[in-house]
């Protein structure tokens, strides 16, 4: 009986300190038939939730034989609250795990969606040697965009 009176009063308790769930995004649904308008259409479509863009071709090596690649961007809406929608950033120095993650506070981001983060990351690295930047939703914690420095051609 107490066991029991005890896990109802914690789930009460649970149920008053969890946060009202957000309205999931409503994302617009593909259908056959779209008329595309170019190049209006080459660029992204915010309202939808994921699209991506493959490049491919071929580079001669050094010893003329050709070497095929492709490289694909992906571009994911993320599952936030546009009402209530922040970011933070992220910093990982590690190549491999574990990682240690350095974070800044989280901002809001504007209506037309654009952020600035004007902040320090803490823990701050004493050194990075292989930083990537990601930038990650506030509710979530999921990264929807990374980004690594050039090395100076490495």
């Amino acid at each position: 009986m107490k066991t029991r009176l005890a896990l109802t009063l914690l789930t009460v308790a649970l149920g008053w300190a969890a946060p009202a769930a957000s309205p999931q995004p409503a994302y617009p649904v593909v259908t056959p038939g779209q008329e595309f308008r170019f190049p209006h259409d080459h660029g992204a479509h915010p309202a939808y939730r994921t699209e991506w863009w493959y490049f491919t071709g071929w580079l001669a090596g050094p010893d003329g034989r050709p070497i095929g690649f492709q490289i694909t961007f992906f571009r994911s809406r993320p599952e936030i609250d546009p009402a209530n929608a922040s970011v933070f950033a992220t910093l990982i120095c590690e190549a491999a795990l574990p990682f240690t993650q350095h974070n800044t506070a989280s901002v809001a981001l504007a209506p037309n969606g654009d952020f600035i983060i004007n902040d320090t990351l803490n823990p701050a690295p004493d050194e990075c040697a292989s930083p990537v930047l990601l930038i990650r939703s506030s509710g979530s914690g999921v990264w929807f965009a990374a980004g690594i420095p050039n090395l100076g051609g490495n």
